[in-house]
């Protein structure tokens, strides 16, 4: 099974038995971390062990907001798939900020996440939503459902990007030795 495969499906365990906030937070890091890894696969590697651009308290792509805007910049996400991902970050924040409490029934959250599926269906990828099959409904229905399956495709999306970014990278790195023969 694909390292894509299981991230998956812990990414459904833990829907199952997490709260709503941590549902909200662990998708929001997982897109976080996969914006990491495809801006990572388009740089020059680090000359120290810490990635200091990522990794330092100060560094230029530390942020959620600063890789999210800097993919887009490099052309490597549309601009539909940046304003899905700062939605998300919103309703992340809303969570996260949240002390009374917040959940997917909160009206803010609902038009957000409305927004996020019109976004979806005009934006970077008109088939999310429909129903498919061996789509797991029973933690898919509802609000909460549309949040998973949405954000869960796009971390698909940024990890298909990635691949792509690395046998584009094979690719090139084969015609150039091949050139050097």
């Amino acid at each position: 099974m694909s390292d894509k495969i299981i991230q998956f499906h812990n990414l459904i365990d833990q829907w199952k038995i997490d709260s709503d906030r941590a549902k909200v937070i662990l998708v929001a890091a997982y897109l976080d971390e996969n914006l990491k890894i495809l801006l990572k696969s388009k740089l020059i590697e680090s000359v120290t062990p810490s990635d200091d651009i990522f990794e330092n308290s100060h560094g230029a792509l530390k942020t959620f907001s600063s890789k999210m805007n800097m993919a887009y910049r490099l052309g490597l996400i549309s601009e539909p798939f940046l304003k899905a991902l700062k939605l998300i970050k919103s309703i992340r924040n809303q969570f996260a900020h949240d002390v009374d409490g917040c959940d997917f029934e909160n009206l803010s959250v609902k038009s957000k996440i409305a927004n996020l599926e019109h976004l979806v269906h005009e934006g970077y990828m008109s088939t999310i939503g429909n129903k498919s099959e061996g789509r797991p409904d029973d933690i898919l229905d509802g609000v909460s459902g549309k949040f998973l399956f949405i954000s869960s495709t796009m971390v698909f999306h940024l990890q298909l990007l990635v691949s792509n970014t690395e046998r584009e990278n094979e690719m090139l790195t084969d015609k150039l030795f091949k050139a050097n023969s």
